[in-house]
C-alpha cells in the first residue's frame, strides 16, 4: 500500500496486489513509517483462521487514521477487489475510488459462468501443483494466465526464486478473491465517484469482472488502456498514470 500527497487537505493512497514479490507481508504493502493495522472486525492478516478481503481493508483503515481523514483510493488487481471492500464498508473515507482490473472473482459466479469456470479452472490447478510441492509449476501457470505463456519462463532465475519464497511463506490465498464479503449489492451502495480501468488485451476473466462493476456501481466511469493487459501498471505505466490523475483531479 502506497500514499501520495495530492494535495494539503487530499491524500492518495494506492492498494497493490498481494502477490507482489516486493514485500514478505501476506497482504498489500504498508509503506512509510507507519506499520499499524487497527482493525474493524479484531483480526489482521496475521488472525490464526482464514483470512478474509476484511483482513487487507484494514490495512487501509490504518493509513486513513494515520492521515487523519478521507481519501482518494487506488486499487489494482487484489488491491482493486480490497478497494471496493473499503468503500462499500466505509465509505467516509473514501473521497474517489480507482479500480483497476479489481480480482473480485467470486462476482463472476452469478453474473458470468463462462469467466467463473475459467477463474476456477486457474485456481484449481494452481492449488493441485502446490499439494503435490510444486509451487514452480503452479506459479508457473499464474504468471502466464496474466502475462501471456512463458511469461514465468522467461524471468531471470534469481527473480523467479526470490518470488517462490516469498510466496511459499504466504501459502494458499485464493479464497479471499473468492470472498463473498463483496456483493452485487454492496457495488450498488458505493457513494464515492468510481473509475474502472482495464486493458484493451486482458484476460476474459479480467474483461468479466470490469462489466459487471461498471453494470452494478452507479455513474461509474470508464476507461480502456490501448494495448494493455493485467500488469498494465508495468507495461502502460505512463496512460495508466494519465487515465488515474485525470479520474482523480476535481
Amino acid at each position: 500500500m502506497e500514499r501520495g500527497r495530492r494535495s494539503c487537505s487530499s491524500t492518495a493512497v494506492s492498494v497493490a496486489p498481494a502477490s507482489s514479490s516486493r514485500s514478505s507481508r501476506s497482504g498489500p504493502r504498508a509503506t512509510g513509517s507507519s506499520r499499524s493495522t487497527p482493525s474493524r472486525n479484531g483480526t489482521g492478516p496475521g488472525a490464526a483462521r482464514r483470512p478474509s478481503l476484511d483482513d487487507y481493508a484494514d490495512q487501509v483503515y490504518a493509513v486513513a487514521e494515520r492521515v487523519g481523514g478521507s481519501v482518494d483510493l487506488v486499487g489494482f488487481s487484489w488491491g482493486g477487489a480490497t478497494a471496493l471492500r473499503v468503500a462499500a464498508a466505509a465509505p467516509e473515507l473514501v473521497d474517489s475510488l480507482a479500480v483497476i482490473e479489481p480480482e473480485a472473482y467470486a462476482l463472476l459466479r452469478t453474473q458470468d459462468a463462462g469467466a467463473y469456470a475459467q477463474i476456477c479452472g486457474l485456481r484449481d490447478r494452481w492449488q493441485a501443483h502446490v499439494r503435490a510441492g510444486r509451487w514452480y509449476e503452479a506459479f508457473e501457470q499464474f504468471i502466464d494466465f496474466y502475462n501471456g505463456p512463458g511469461s514465468f519462463a522467461r524471468w531471470p532465475a534469481p527473480r523467479r526464486e526470490a518470488f517462490l519464497a516469498v510466496q511459499r511463506a504466504r501459502g494458499d490465498l485464493w479464497d479471499v478473491l473468492f470472498d463473498d464479503l463483496l456483493t452485487l449489492d454492496a457495488l450498488a451502495s458505493l457513494t464515492a465517484p468510481v473509475h474502472i480501468v482495464e486493458g484493451s488485451q486482458t484476460s476474459a476473466v479480467d474483461h468479466a469482472i470490469c462489466d459487471v462493476v461498471r453494470r452494478h456501481v452507479p455513474h461509474a466511469k470508464h476507461t480502456v488502456i490501448e494495448g494493455a493487459g493485467h500488469m498494465m501498471p508495468l507495461t502502460h505505466a505512463e496512460s495508466l498514470t494519465h487515465a488515474l490523475l485525470t479520474g482523480i483531479r476535481r
